[in-house]
């Protein structure tokens, strides 16, 4: 199996999931962006400073971080 493979969320329809939780620094990608266009929250993993965590924050619906604390209030 490729590497890419997964990576393109292709079982997404068929296992009837309800969102994706996906690599920060692979967020951009287009099936990515085209499900979250569609309703279907994202959750990116893991950032690992701040500034990730913004460049990645207007691209999901949550943001997973880890080794620092995130601005954002609980």
């Amino acid at each position: 199996m490729s590497r890419e493979l997964p990576r393109d969320i292709p079982d997404f329809e068929r296992m009837g999931a309800s969102f994706i939780s996906h690599e920060a620094s692979d967020v951009t990608r287009d099936r990515v962006q085209s499900l979250r266009h569609d309703g279907v929250p994202v959750r990116s993993w893991n950032s690992r400073s701040p500034e990730q965590e913004a460049e990645v924050a207007a691209l999901v619906d949550n943001v997973t971080f880890e080794n620092y604390l995130s601005a954002f209030g609980a």
